[in-house]
C-alpha cells in the first residue's frame, strides 16, 4: 500500500511540480492563510456544502459502514481508525482485533500515574492531559530507533507503534484526570479486554450507562478528525515534521486544543478548583456580583486566597470568579484571609453607603505588570467612599490581557461608576462588560497614558468560538430569563437581543462549513431516539428551527446553521457529566485517532520539515508596490 501510494505522488510531482493551485492575497497572509490551500492531509477533506469525509466516506455513510459493538448501533471508533490509516472499511474481526491490541497496550508507566497522582487541583484538565502525553515519550519507540540511527524509510514503523501505544494508553490518562479531580481520586479499575475502546473508557470515567457507552462510541468517533488545516491537526503535523515523537507532537496539537479558539472547555487554563456554582450560590441567593477576570494564575498560582466560606467579617457574601471569558463564570466565595506567602490581591468590603441602591462594594486590584515597581495597571471600585488597596504584583512577568465582566444580580440594580487607571508602561486591552440581561449604568473614566494607546471597549464581550460550554451557558441563561417552556416568539425575541447587543448565537456558524454540520444532525438523531423529553435537548431542537431564520435575516452569517457545539454539551450533561471543565479532554482523546493516522502517513509519505516563508508587513508593501499616504 505504502510503496504503490509513495510512487503515485512521485510521478504526479514531476508532472506537475511547478503548477500552480490557486492565489495567495494579503488579506490571507494577514488573516490566519484562511482558506490557503497550503497542506497535505490524507485521512479527511472538510467539503463546505457536505461537511466532513473520512477516506471519502461521509458520516451517515460510516455510521452505516463501520462495525459496531454487539448489540449497539453506533459506529466503533476503532473502526474509523482503521478506515483512516488504511483508506478500507474494516471487518468485525479486524477491528476486535484492534480492540484487543489496544487494551494489551493500555497500561500507564508507573512515573506517569505519580505525576498524575501529584497535580494540583488547580491545574486545567487539558494541561494535566498534554503534561502527561509528554512525559510518556519516555515510552517512545520511534524516539529510541531514531536514536540508534533507523533509515528514514522506516520512520513509519516506529510511528506507527508510538501511535497505537498512545491511543491505547489515552482512555487510561483521561480517565485518571477525571478521577482525581471529580471523584476523589478513586481508581479506574482495570482494563477489559474482551471491551472495545469506548467501553473501557467510560467504564473508567465510572459510567455504566448502555446508552452513555453508545454516546461515547458516537462521540469519539465524530470528533475523530476534521481535515488539516485546524490547530490540532496543523500543529500536530508542524511538530511531527521536526521529527519530533508522536507523544511530543500529540501533546503539542492538545496545547492548541486547549485554546479558547478552537476547543477548550469552560474555565480555560486557570480555574482555582473545580468548583460546583450550586453551594456557592446558595451563600448569596439574593444579591450576587459575579466577576470575571484572567488573572495571571499560571504566574502567579497563589494570587486569590480561597476558602470554602466567606471571612465571617463580612456580613454580605461577595462571589469572585476568575476566568479568562466574561461569559463563562462560576461562583466562587472568597475570603478576606490572605495568602501567607503573596499579598492578597483582592479584597472585598461591605459598602458603608447609605444608598440602599449600593448595597456592596468591590475593590479589585490586578497585577500584570512587568515590574513589581510600576503602579498596577488597574483598579475597579463600584463603592468610591471605599479605598482600594493594592499590592505589587507577586511575580514579575509579561502581562496578560485583562477582561473584566460585573453581573449584578437581576433584582437589585447596581450603578457602576468605573475608573480605569493602566498603568503608563504597560498597554492592556480592557473590556467591561455589563451583564447582558440587565441594564446597568456604567461611568467609565479612562486615564491611559499619553505614550501607550490603551484599546478600551464598553460593551458585551463577543465570544469567538462556540464551543460547547458556551452553548451551555448561553441555555442556561436563556431558561432563567424565559424559563423552561417558552414561545417561539419570545425565543426569536432572545436570539434578536443576544444578536443587537454585539454578541453571536453560541453554536452556530463554521469558518469553512456552509450548511447544518452533519456532526450535529447525527447527535440530533441520537437525542431524538434516546432522550426526546429532555428539556435542554427541546429547546436545542426549538433554537434549531428558529436561530437559522433569524441570522439569515441578520444578513451577516455566511453559515446560519448549527455546528457540532451545539448539541455534544446538551447529550453529556443529560448522562450526568456535568464537569464542563472535562469537555475538551473527551475531544482531544477522540482527536488522536485523526492526527496520529496523518501523522503516520506523513513519515510513510517522507513529507519534509515545514517552513513557510514569512514576510514582514514593511516588506509586504513593497511587494505589492503600496504606497503609504
Amino acid at each position: 500500500m505504502i510503496p504503490k501510494e509513495q510512487a503515485k505522488i512521485k510521478s504526479f510531482r514531476q508532472q506537475h511540480g511547478s503548477t500552480a493551485i490557486g492565489q495567495i492575497t494579503v488579506d490571507m497572509v494577514y488573516g490566519g492563510m484562511r482558506g490557503m490551500k497550503g497542506l497535505i492531509y490524507e485521512t479527511s477533506v472538510l467539503d463546505p456544502d457536505e461537511g466532513i469525509r473520512f477516506r471519502g466516506y461521509s458520516i451517515p455513510e460510516c455510521q452505516k459502514k463501520l462495525p459496531k459493538a454487539a448489540g449497539g448501533e453506533e459506529p466503533l471508533p476503532e473502526g474509523l481508525f482503521w478506515l483512516l490509516v488504511t483508506g478500507e472499511i474494516p471487518t468485525q474481526e479486524q477491528v476486535t482485533w484492534l480492540s484487543r491490541e489496544w487494551a494489551k497496550r493500555a497500561a500507564l508507566p508507573s512515573h506517569v500515574v505519580t505525576m498524575l497522582d501529584n497535580f494540583p487541583t488547580n491545574l486545567h484538565p487539558m494541561s494535566q492531559l498534554s503534561a502527561a502525553v509528554t512525559a510518556l515519550n519516555s515510552e517512545s519507540k520511534f524516539a529510541r530507533a531514531y536514536a540508534e540511527g533507523i533509515h528514514r524509510a522506516k520512520y513509519w514503523e516506529f510511528v506507527y507503534e508510538d501511535a497505537m501505544d498512545l491511543i491505547a494508553k489515552l482512555p487510561c490518562v483521561a480517565a485518571k484526570i477525571y478521577r482525581n479531580l471529580y471523584r476523589e481520586g478513586s481508581g479506574i479499575g482495570a482494563i477489559d479486554p474482551n471491551l472495545d475502546w469506548s467501553h473501557n473508557f467510560t467504564n473508567m470515567l465510572g459510567y455504566t450507562d448502555p446508552q452513555f457507552i453508545e454516546l461515547m462510541r458516537l462521540y469519539l468517533t465524530i470528533h475523530s478528525d476534521h481535515e488539516g488545516g485546524n490547530v490540532s491537526a496543523h500543529t500536530s503535523h508542524l511538530v511531527g515534521s521536526a521529527l519530533s515523537d508522536p507523544y511530543l507532537a500529540f501533546a503539542a496539537a492538545m496545547n492548541g486544543l486547549a485554546g479558547p479558539l478552537h476547543g477548550l472547555a469552560n474555565q480555560v487554563g486557570t480555574a482555582p478548583c473545580p468548583v460546583r456554582p450550586s453551594p456557592c450560590l446558595s451563600l448569596c441567593p439574593s444579591v450576587r456580583v459575579l466577576l470575571s477576570v484572567y488573572v495571571p494564575l499560571p504566574v502567579c498560582p497563589h494570587l486569590l486566597s480561597l476558602s470554602p466560606s466567606p471571612c465571617p467579617s463580612v456580613p454580605l457574601p461577595m462571589l469572585l470568579c476568575p476566568s479568562p471569558h466574561p461569559w463563562i463564570s462560576l461562583p466562587i466565595p472568597m475570603s478576606l484571609c490572605p495568602s501567607p506567602r503573596v499579598p492578597l490581591p483582592v479584597s472585598l468590603f461591605p459598602c458603608p453607603s447609605p444608598n440602599p441602591h449600593v448595597p456592596l462594594s468591590l475593590s479589585l486590584s490586578l497585577c500584570p505588570s512587568p515590574s513589581p515597581h510600576v503602579p498596577l495597571p488597574m483598579s475597579l471600585s463600584p463603592c468610591p467612599s471605599v479605598p482600594v488597596p493594592m499590592s505589587p504584583c507577586p511575580s514579575p512577568r509579561v502581562p496578560p490581557p485583562v477582561s473584566l465582566s460585573l453581573c449584578p444580580c437581576p433584582s437589585v440594580p447596581i450603578p457602576l461608576p468605573v475608573s480605569l487607571h493602566p498603568s503608563p508602561h504597560v498597554p492592556i486591552p480592557v473590556s467591561l462588560s455589563p451583564c447582558p440581561s440587565v441594564p446597568i449604568p456604567v461611568s467609565p473614566s479612562l486615564c491611559p497614558s499619553p505614550r501607550v494607546p490603551l484599546p478600551v471597549s464598553l460593551s458585551p464581550s463577543v465570544p469567538h468560538a462556540a464551543i460547547p460550554q458556551e452553548v451551555l451557558l448561553w441555555l442556561t441563561d436563556l431558561q432563567k430569563e424565559l424559563g423552561k417552556d417558552v414561545s417561539d416568539e419570545k425565543l426569536r425575541d432572545f436570539i434578536w437581543n443576544t444578536l443587537n447587543s454585539g454578541r453571536v448565537v453560541p453554536g452556530y456558524g463554521h469558518a469553512v462549513l456552509r450548511k447544518t454540520d452533519p456532526r450535529y444532525t447525527c447527535q440530533r438523531e441520537f437525542a431524538l431516539k434516546h432522550l426526546p423529553q429532555d428539556p435542554l435537548f427541546k429547546l436545542v431542537a426549538q433554537l434549531y428551527k428558529i436561530v437559522p431564520n433569524v441570522l439569515l435575516e441578520q444578513g451577516k452569517a455566511k453559515n446560519p446553521w448549527p455546528n457540532v457545539d451545539a448539541h455534544s454539551g446538551v447529550l453529556l450533561q443529560y448522562y450526568g457529566m456535568k464537569e464542563m471543565n472535562y469537555y475538551t479532554v473527551l475531544f482531544g482523546v477522540s482527536r488522536a485517532l485523526g492526527v496520529l493516522s496523518q501523522l503516520i502517513w506523513s513519515r510513510a509519505l517522507g513529507f519534509p520539515l515545514e517552513r513557510p516563508k514569512s514576510m514582514s508587513t514593511k516588506g509586504l508593501m513593497q511587494l505589492v508596490g503600496y504606497k503609504s499616504a
